[in-house]
């Protein structure tokens, strides 16, 4: 029952984050809403912002694992690659309402998420590091290529389609393929 109940604050702590905002959402609409009283959500959780560490890490996670399969299923390095930026479009187009939480809230998160967020990112920068170093082994990538630089520069302009506006003449998929086609003329062998 406990394990229950710390499932469905989180599960409705994300959604009135999602629907309130950080700021404006309080413990008794989450309590109110995981259908328990607001002291059995400081029994599980001892303040709103552990309770947004909680769900923040929760989806977090689950988004990188996503993008850790892409880079394990079998192909060459720019196959991998985009799969990944593919993962995150679809991320983009349908978890609108968390990113949009993630891009409106981000600065008001505390420090110490700020930590954890980077600290995660830094893990899986390694990860892709060392996919195109497999690549630059297989004869994919040029020796020119430092696999840490090429792998945080890959992660860091996932984010471009987050703020691209994208017109009627394009669609947010040839962008992600423009994108992927620029990268890869900076990583191929000369």
């Amino acid at each position: 029952m406990r394990k229950q109940n710390a499932k469905k604050i989180l599960k409705a702590a994300f959604h009135v984050f999602l629907r309130d905002g950080y700021e404006r959402a309080t413990m008794q609409e989450i309590a109110n809403s995981a259908g328990v009283g607001k002291g059995t959500t400081y029994e599980y959780f001892e303040s709103k912002q552990s309770l947004l560490f909680e769900v923040v890490q929760e989806a977090f996670r689950f988004f990188l694992k996503k993008l850790v399969q892409e880079t394990e299923k079998p192909g060459t390095v720019r196959e991998k690659v985009e799969r990944l930026y593919e993962c995150n479009l679809f991320f983009f187009q349908q978890e609108v309402q968390f990113r949009d939480f993630m891009l409106s809230d981000f600065g008001k998160m505390p420090e110490e998420l700020h930590d954890w967020l980077r600290e995660q990112q830094g893990m899986f920068i390694d990860k892709l590091a060392m996919v195109i170093e497999e690549g630059k082994e297989a004869g994919e990538l040029g020796d020119h290529v430092h696999p840490k630089v090429a792998a945080s520069t890959l992660i860091h302009s996932m984010k471009v389609i987050y703020f691209y506006p994208a017109t009627e003449k394009e669609t947010h998929q040839e962008v992600v393929k423009t994108q992927v086609d620029l990268l890869f003329q900076g990583l191929k062998k000369h």
